[in-house]
């Protein structure tokens, strides 16, 4: 798992050498479940955050992702910020794997205040 560290942040990346939040998702998706994910480039464009709360829930459905209450190995994990679900990443072994802006890709406790406070949601792509 530890080449899902590390990933420098790039808008709209979808590779190793640069990814940002659905990018990581997605390549984990790929490399690790053989599942091929829609890249969602569109999403990489949005400004705003309400603009991308509204791209993350009209797409969950997409991809056939159903919530579910307790988290297994690759679901995904909605974040919210300002109240809003704009960010995403994915469980593996109670840590979310994710990336930010500005940030390189991480892989952190879910448990830990920064992220335990912002989790909107987990969800299983089927």
């Amino acid at each position: 798992m530890n080449q899902f560290i590390g990933i420098p942040y790039d808008k709209g990346g979808r590779s190793y050498e640069g990814a940002d939040c659905w990018g990581l998702v997605w390549l984990f998706y790929r490399d690790q479940l053989g599942i091929d994910l829609p890249e969602f480039a569109e999403a990489s464009q949005l400004e705003s955050s309400k603009a991308l709360a509204r791209f993350v829930d009209a797409n969950i459905p997409t991809i056939n992702a159903k919530p579910v209450l307790q988290p297994e190995r690759g679901d995904l994990v909605v974040m919210k910020f300002r109240g809003s679900p704009v960010h995403i990443g994915f469980w593996y072994d109670h840590r979310v794997f994710h990336t930010l802006k500005g940030h390189d890709s991480v892989a952190e406790h879910a448990g830990s205040p920064r992220i335990a406070t912002r989790i909107q949601g987990y969800y299983r792509v089927r």
